[in-house]
């Protein structure tokens, strides 16, 4: 009897870890890129305010549109997110093709990050062996990246990097997180925390990210 107690007592710790790797694996999906598909040439894919095909269109993709940033799907899988001037709104994905790609955190992709008050980027290249901050002056800092990182709760959900110079670096996390500009109706699947060390200071940013094809 004690042994079944204990068995008991067990399974559902068994069972957490493989639950939480399943929401893992999925942590990292968005964004990604797409092309419109089976469009006529005379003929665009609207993007409406709601995932239903009465909605309201707030916007328009050309037929032969690519590199397309989508960033969510509803419930049902049949609409995915898309940003369309200062919004964002629903696109049928059956007018829509996501090929096979490295997901964000690989980094095959560039990256832009910004944030508002005050208006600032964070552009990553190719590989994230370099990042180029831009303060509300439009002055241009670039920086090695020393280090990249996950966390072991999340390997694919959260990456950290930085440069190790302390006395004019930087530190920052980005989060496969929804995230908003402030300025705008746009949404993000990434945020980012970035801290910059500066003229002997620091100071912490709170912004978006998105691909930058």
């Amino acid at each position: 009897m004690m042994r079944w107690a204990i068995r008991l007592l067990i399974w559902p710790i068994m069972i957490w870890p493989l639950a939480a790797v399943a929401d893992w694996h999925n942590q990292d999906q968005f964004p990604q890129l797409g092309n419109v598909i089976n469009v006529a040439s005379d003929d665009v894919l609207n993007i409406r305010l709601e995932a239903d095909h009465t909605s309201e269109i707030i916007g328009t993709l050309a037929p032969a549109a690519r590199d397309i940033e989508i960033v969510s799907v509803d419930e049902t899988g049949d609409w995915g997110l898309v940003n369309s001037g200062e919004g964002s709104g629903w696109i049928r994905l059956s007018f829509f093709e996501i090929p096979e790609q490295p997901r964000w955190h690989e980094f095959e992709t560039p990256m832009t990050c910004f944030g508002t008050e005050p208006f600032w980027d964070f552009n990553l290249n190719i590989g994230a062996s370099e990042a180029v901050y831009t303060d509300y002056d439009s002055q241009a800092h670039p920086y090695p990246i020393d280090w990249k990182s996950g966390i072991a709760a999340r390997p694919h959900g959260t990456i950290g990097m930085g440069s190790n110079d302390p006395t004019g670096g930087f530190s920052a996390v980005i989060e496969n997180q929804m995230c908003h500009d402030g300025m705008s109706d746009r949404e993000n699947a990434l945020r980012i925390r970035l801290f910059i060390q500066m003229n002997g200071e620091a100071f912490g940013l709170d912004g978006c990210c998105g691909l930058a094809p």
